[in-house]
């Protein structure tokens, strides 16, 4: 189930926005918290076509010819 998101409701100081620790007085964390769970629950983020497999493969080759890997 997926969090609703209220920017009109109040937090207490000090409580966890959104499973993120905010301390006393952090208005500003607050309010980009706020601001992030409403574009995600507008869908601008989180719905990323994925990548493509031909790039995933040329940079898991690639990451195994750096790091010395057997594949």
């Amino acid at each position: 189930m997926a969090l609703k998101h209220d920017p009109a409701a109040p937090l207490p100081p000090g409580r966890a926005a959104f499973g993120v620790a905010s301390p006393p007085g952090d208005s500003d964390g607050l309010r980009h918290a706020r601001e992030w769970l409403a574009h995600v629950e507008a869908g601008r983020i989180g719905q990323r076509l994925g990548t493509d497999p031909e790039i995933v493969a040329r940079r898991e080759r690639n990451e195994r010819i750096i790091l010395g890997k057997k594949g």
